[in-house]
C-alpha cells in the first residue's frame, strides 16, 4: 500500500466492468467491489485497467491509472 502526502493510505482497483453510468471495481486484496461514478474514472481507463484509489474518500475517489501495472497484468 502507498501513502499519500496526506499520510492517508491509497490502494490499487481494478476496473471489472462499466454498467451505464457506473463503473465496478475490485479492490486490494481481497477483491472487494466498489461501485463509482464511471466519469469520475481517469481517461481512458476501462476494463482491466489498474488504478490508485483513495477509498477514504466519500464516494472512493479514482486518482490516477497505474501505467506499468495495468501493462505487467495484461501481459501476463
Amino acid at each position: 500500500m502507498d501513502t499519500g502526502p496526506s499520510g492517508i493510505g491509497l490502494d490499487r482497483a481494478v476496473v471489472n466492468r462499466i454498467e451505464g453510468d457506473t463503473a465496478v471495481l475490485f479492490v486490494g486484496p481481497g477483491s472487494t467491489a466498489v461501485e463509482v461514478d464511471a466519469d469520475a474514472l481517469p481517461e481512458g481507463a476501462g476494463p482491466g485497467t489498474w488504478m490508485v484509489m483513495d477509498l477514504q474518500s466519500v464516494p472512493p475517489l479514482p486518482l490516477f491509472v497505474d501505467d506499468a501495472l495495468t501493462r505487467a497484468r495484461r501481459d501476463a
